[in-house]
């Protein structure tokens, strides 16, 4: 029985000669095989990866990827809106709150806004601002000493836009400087005084039978609940809401949920 020897298969080797181009004596490399090359190849390519993936990470090359800056940049649209989000039900409350207090108070506008009549008003000059002018009906008796902060004015200023009832515009505009102090029309108790998307800082006081309102102040003085006499304080005038565009205060007078022309229970 011949036993056939397993041929060895020879192994291929490469030589390579680098010349110079100055003519000095060539450099050879040999014992070149195939295995080697790939390695070699395989090695420059991890260590490639291995640099590209360290620069990535740690150095600022990655913005400059395509798209690598959306993740960031919905990151900050999702926060910027959220809080936009938190901005608009707070506000929503808060109009409710007001929204809800008013309709307590005045019973809805109904079609008795259009049907109210009001007496001729009478005026008085004087020189150092608006003041109450008021009939016996609107106080309220009120027990306690004179309030430490107190005007015997409404506030300095000069009316600017008239009561319009078929403009819904239901009071009065005084043009003030900012910061005017603004008292109280009369005894009576605070409704509201809070902040409202339109309106800025707004006082409600009620005296009896009639409600008054204090719109687009820049600082209240007062809270809910509060009992306050006829020239206290109340509130210092501003530019405050949507529907102000200047310094003033937006005066409105109600009786009975029916809205008066301030004019008439005021002297300037």
């Amino acid at each position: 029985m011949w036993k056939q020897k397993a041929k060895k298969k020879k192994v291929v080797t490469y030589e390579i000669a680098i010349i110079p181009s100055d003519g000095s004596a060539a450099r050879t490399y040999g014992d070149i095989t195939m295995g080697r090359v790939l390695l070699a190849v395989l090695l420059l390519c991890g260590s490639v990866a291995l640099i590209s993936t360290l620069v990535i990470a740690l150095t600022p090359v990655r913005t400059w990827l395509p798209g690598y800056g959306d993740a960031e940049r919905y990151r900050k649209l999702l926060l910027e809106n959220q809080m936009r989000l938190d901005s608009i039900s707070g506000r929503l409350m808060q109009f409710e709150v007001y929204s809800r207090k008013l309709r307590a108070v005045l019973g809805g506008l109904s079609d008795s806004a259009e049907k109210g009549e009001s007496p001729t008003p009478t005026r008085t000059k004087t020189s150092d601002g608006v003041r109450p002018n008021l009939p016996s009906d609107f106080y309220t008796a009120m027990n306690g000493a004179e309030p430490t902060t107190f005007l015997g004015y409404l506030v300095r200023g000069t009316p600017s836009q008239p009561f319009r009832r078929e403009r819904s515009h239901y009071g009065i505009d005084i043009a003030t400087a900012s910061n005017e102090p603004i008292g109280a029309l009369a005894d009576g108790t605070v409704l509201f005084a809070d902040w409202t998307m339109d309106y800025g800082y707004t006082v409600i006081i009620s005296h009896s039978t009639y409600i008054s309102f204090y719109k687009h102040c820049n600082y209240l003085l007062v809270r809910d609940g509060e009992r306050v006499l006829k020239g206290q304080i109340i509130a210092l005038t501003g530019n405050t809401g949507r529907e102000s565009s200047a310094p003033h205060l937006h005066l409105e007078i109600w009786k009975n949920g029916i809205p008066q022309d301030p004019e008439i229970y005021l002297s300037h």
